[in-house]
């Protein structure tokens, strides 16, 4: 069976539709995978894929017959890659209980997947002679969707600086700082807190930057969701966003939720009735990140 996997959105959803790929790959399947207009800016970290035929970007159109087309929860519908078949979408699980990847699952089910939920994929390149320091460093992951909806996840500026004073100065390790992200995420303060590569390397390089790394603390961006997927030490920073829904796949992650009562509020009626948004992860300090990434170091 020659199966048609879309995957759609964000960096993160589209890491939390790996294993839906997985276990369509699992099934026996010719497995091809269709990715939308945003999710084509990072195609590159899906390539190769292992067990994985062929990946097609938004725009192309697949060849030869497509028997089924499983489509997860933000992707484009078939008939966007030029394919009419028989379509498997998720079930209506709602996220209040299930996170985004069972939900995606649920669509591989339908076509026969038994199995647990599979480990997500990512690749990544070494990122090469960037100044990496050599005897380990922590990486701090600020970047956040430009779209105002999404400042409510920005942990402010001050924070980081603070951090990475705390990071670089705390006896006995004194770790050097790397800041990573898209160039829109670089800040003239990162220079002097310090190794600054946003926008100085690309996404899969980024990957072989936060593999290496004794621990990343990052928010919750689709940067976490990789760090995660690649099996590294990722401390997430959670203020407003669904924790049930967004916690990255992995075996090292460590969530840092705000004090706030009222977080977290996504999928609820605080969401869109917060007078102040930018709360909830303002309240999170430098010194309950620093207690929690020291358990972690």
């Amino acid at each position: 069976m020659r199966v048609l996997v879309t995957l759609g959105h964000g960096l993160g959803n589209v890491i939390m539709a790996t294993p839906t790929v997985q276990a369509v790959v699992s099934l026996g399947c010719e497995t091809v995978v269709g990715l939308d207009k945003i999710a084509t800016g990072f195609s590159d970290v899906f390539m190769p894929w292992p067990g994985v035929a062929k990946v097609v970007l938004h725009g192309e159109t697949v060849t030869g017959p497509i028997d089924r087309v499983v489509r997860t929860y933000w992707a484009q519908h078939g008939d966007k890659f030029g394919v009419r078949a028989r379509e498997l979408g998720p079930l209506p699980i709602p996220f209040t209980t299930h996170h985004e990847a069972e939900v995606n699952l649920s669509a591989a089910q339908r076509l026969g997947y038994l199995g647990p939920l599979p480990d997500p994929f990512v690749g990544y390149d070494e990122p090469g002679d960037v100044g990496l320091p050599t005897s380990g460093y922590v990486v701090c992951a600020s970047a956040c969707n430009p779209n105002p909806e999404w400042n409510r996840k920005r942990w402010p500026d001050s924070h980081w600086v603070q951090l990475a004073k705390c990071v670089q100065e705390t006896a006995p390790r004194n770790l050097p700082v790397v800041f990573v992200g898209a160039p829109h995420d670089s800040r003239p303060w990162m220079d002097a807190a310090g190794l600054n590569l946003c926008g100085q390397i690309s996404l899969r390089q980024t990957g072989g930057v936060l593999k290496r790394a004794v621990a990343t603390v990052a928010i919750d961006c689709g940067l976490a969701h990789f760090s995660a997927a690649l099996g590294a030490k990722t401390l997430v920073l959670n203020g407003a966003g669904s924790v049930v829904k967004n916690r990255p796949l992995g075996p090292n992650v460590v969530l840092l939720q705000s004090p706030m009562t009222c977080s977290p509020c996504h999928y609820t009626e605080r969401w869109r009735a917060c007078e102040n948004p930018g709360q909830c992860l303002e309240a999170i300090s430098v010194s309950a990140v620093m207690q929690r990434l020291e358990k972690m170091l």
